[in-house]
């Protein structure tokens, strides 16, 4: 909306002002769960790309461009990958030489003390295994603690650690708790080993990247010679 607009162009912003109208109307009477209210959400998303398409003009041109930006930042990623990779399999090696006992007993050893952050945890993992899976809506009802009656969490924290945990609790499920929580632990500290060389090669190859400082500096000194020529006019 807000493109169209800086443009000129009021024809989309009067389309998703009706949009909200009908989205309103239709959460006031159609969903009868949670489920209900996500659908019908991503029915009234479809309706609005659907509308922008055939009335306000096609994305085919801006997507076309986007591919070919891509192709350019693909050329740029394999001059890097060579060397990212090699650092990223020195410091895989490194953390496993590091806490090699966890490596060779993955399923049995852990990285703390009992009763830490790191045995809670895997009782989370285990939990969540025995409770209905790894809940992003809604609410999960615990019955494993707060006996007799149990309690509810809802999706705040389980959204927070979405990117380490759900691949973890995946992981859990085909090889057990503690294997899973090892390996995120394991991944997470050559990863974090591997970014600074990571960092320091883009650095290095930035002079090949499409867009670079020169480049962005002499495109916006011809944008703002160009505005100031149409303020003249």
């Amino acid at each position: 909306v807000g493109y169209h607009l800086s443009r000129g162009e009021s024809r989309y912003a009067w389309i998703v002002g009706a949009g909200v109208v009908a989205q309103i109307a239709a959460l006031a009477t159609i969903p009868s769960s949670l489920h209900g209210v996500v659908w019908t959400n991503v029915v009234v998303g479809a309706a609005l790309l659907a509308a922008h398409e055939l009335f306000v003009e096609s994305s085919v041109p801006a997507l076309r461009a986007g591919l070919r930006h891509a192709h350019g930042v693909l050329v740029w990623v394999r001059t890097i990958l060579p060397e990212s990779t090699l650092a990223l399999l020195g410091t895989v090696i490194f953390v496993c030489v590091l806490f090699w006992p966890v490596v060779v007993h993955l399923g049995s050893t852990i990285l703390g003390n009992p009763g830490s952050d790191a045995t809670a945890t895997v009782a989370g993992f285990w939990e969540k295994r025995h409770e209905g899976g790894y809940h992003v809506l809604g609410m999960t009802h615990h019955t494993y603690s707060a006996a007799p009656f149990g309690w509810d969490e809802t999706n705040a924290y389980n959204l927070q650690v979405f990117l380490a945990y759900y691949p973890t609790y995946l992981a859990s499920r085909l090889i057990g708790d503690v294997a899973a929580y090892n390996l995120r632990c394991i991944c997470s500290f050559a990863c974090s080993g591997a970014d600074g060389s990571c960092r320091r090669g883009l650095r290095s190859c930035s002079s090949s990247f499409p867009f670079t400082s020169r480049t962005r500096s002499t495109h916006r000194s011809s944008m703002w010679r160009s505005l100031h020529c149409s303020c003249c006019r």
